[in-house]
């Protein structure tokens, strides 16, 4: 995953992840207690 291309791409990867990063926690907080839920 990591080449040469992707030094220049990191500085863009470390911007957007910790947008995609909280995203994905809310969803899953969100999404997982539904399925405890359901699975109970």
């Amino acid at each position: 995953m990591r080449r040469r291309s992707g030094f220049t791409t990191a500085p863009k990867a470390k911007q957007v992840a910790p947008a995609m990063t909280l995203v994905e926690k809310t969803a899953m907080m969100s999404s997982v207690p539904a399925k405890v839920i359901k699975a109970a």
